[in-house]
């Protein structure tokens, strides 16, 4: 028996008013506000440290012309300045040398750290502190080889100038046999490292 006219409009009427409600469902799960923000154009540069002094590559003391008995002490003052953009690193002070001549075990050095003063005069020199390093020629070349045992002023900021007074003394007890004997080419390094 054919299904009316009327029946079948009815139904397709139906399913297409199914057809739109789940549309207009689906369209307004889908709606929503939206904002964003961003921060753009990032980027980095890698910050810069150096460290020099005021040496004028010349010798703090010159065996040529530096001589000294027993007991006798000479003096000199270097400045040392970190400089860069790195906001805070270690000033380490170390000798590479290695053994330098018969006098090493003789030569009493004490270095002490402060301000005013600088190559070629410590006049005005304030120590910060007590002295860094007491000890023989021949301690510090041991014990204070390289960047990993040498003695180290931490955190330096950015152009702190530091200066060095190094005072040595041919100790008092040296014997004879010493006379004419030297230390030569002994070379003190200052390296600036970021902190680890």
């Amino acid at each position: 028996m054919p299904v009316p006219v009327r029946i079948v409009s009815a139904a397709v009427a139906a399913v297409v008013l199914l057809a739109a409600a789940v549309v207009m469902v689906i369209d307004a799960t889908s709606a929503a506000f939206t904002d964003q923000t961003s921060n753009a154009d990032n980027g980095w540069t890698a910050g810069t440290l150096t460290i020099t002094d005021d040496d004028g590559d010349v010798a703090m003391f010159d065996s040529t012309t530096t001589t000294i008995g027993p007991g006798d002490t000479v003096t000199n003052c270097i400045a040392v300045t970190r400089s860069g953009t790195v906001p805070a690193a270690d000033v380490i002070l170390y000798s590479d040398t290695g053994s330098t001549g018969a006098l090493d075990p003789f030569l009493n050095v004490t270095v002490e750290r402060g301000t005013g003063g600088g190559f070629g005069s410590c006049g005005g020199f304030t120590a910060s502190g007590a002295a860094v390093f007491t000890g023989t020629l021949e301690d510090f070349l041991t014990d204070h080889d390289d960047v990993a045992s040498g003695i180290t002023d931490t955190d330096v900021a950015v152009d702190d100038t530091t200066v060095y007074r190094f005072a040595i003394e041919l100790d008092g007890t040296t014997p004879d046999a010493q006379q004419g004997a030297a230390s030569t080419v002994v070379a003190f390094t200052w390296t600036a490292q970021t902190g680890s």
